[in-house]
């Protein structure tokens, strides 16, 4: 595992990385098995291509680096490695991502409805 992992998610890959207090928003911890940038429902497992991709692009506007020059084979020990860190990998599999419908026709009802739902939001 990369020193950076470490220094940000901790040894223990608790979210409690040397670095950690630095960050507005604390590095996740990988033992709850709860991961934020998914193609699946909130609280269900990451698919291995979710992982892939947050280790291979990192997230933009936000601390977490890009591990970009790792090999395809060292993103997927690393992604090995973190399904061992939650008891939710043993018994539980990767969602089915959810799917996302067309993008509406830009029709003028359509802008007209979402303003509408706009303000009442706000």
């Amino acid at each position: 595992m990369s020193a950076t992992v470490f220094s940000c998610h901790g040894e223990r890959t608790d979210g409690a990385g040397e670095v950690a207090r630095w960050f507005a928003a604390r590095p996740r911890d990988f033992r709850q098995g709860i991961f934020k940038f998914s193609s699946a429902r909130y609280g269900f497992l990451p698919t291995t291509a979710d992982l892939d991709r947050v280790i291979q692009n990192g997230l933009l506007r936000h601390p977490h680096a890009t591990f970009a020059a790792l090999s395809m084979r060292e993103r997927r020990d690393v992604i090995a490695y973190l399904q061992t860190r939650s008891p939710r990998w043993r018994t539980e599999g990767p969602s089915t991502p959810i799917t996302i419908p067309a993008e509406p026709a830009s029709t003028r009802a359509a802008v007209t409805r979402g303003r509408e739902l706009s303000r009442r939001t706000v």
